[in-house]
């Protein structure tokens, strides 16, 4: 009878860290996975910019601020939503 209460209480603690090993490893794929969604929308933070400087900068060559004001409205509402999506993910 002590043999098996001493067997039941190593299945316990096999059982119980087997358990936490699994929950570590989901907390880690979560974790990982949102670090990855983070780094796709910076990079689209970054596309985002990168097409307002190519479309900005022929309209300040031709000296056309309100092409220049259009662009970075519709640039600043798109980086503005993919910030609010980030704080969402932290």
């Amino acid at each position: 009878s002590r043999s098996r209460s001493r067997d039941m209480s190593f299945w316990d603690s096999f059982t119980k860290s087997a358990s936490d090993a699994a929950e570590t490893t989901k907390l880690v794929t979560l974790r990982s996975a949102k670090q990855a969604e983070i780094m796709y929308i910076e990079s689209q933070i970054t596309s985002t910019l990168n097409a307002f400087g190519n479309d900005a900068y022929p309209a300040m060559e031709a000296n056309d601020s309100e092409r220049v004001r259009a662009f970075f409205v519709a640039a600043k509402r798109v980086v503005d939503q993919y910030r609010a999506d980030i704080a969402a993910k932290n």
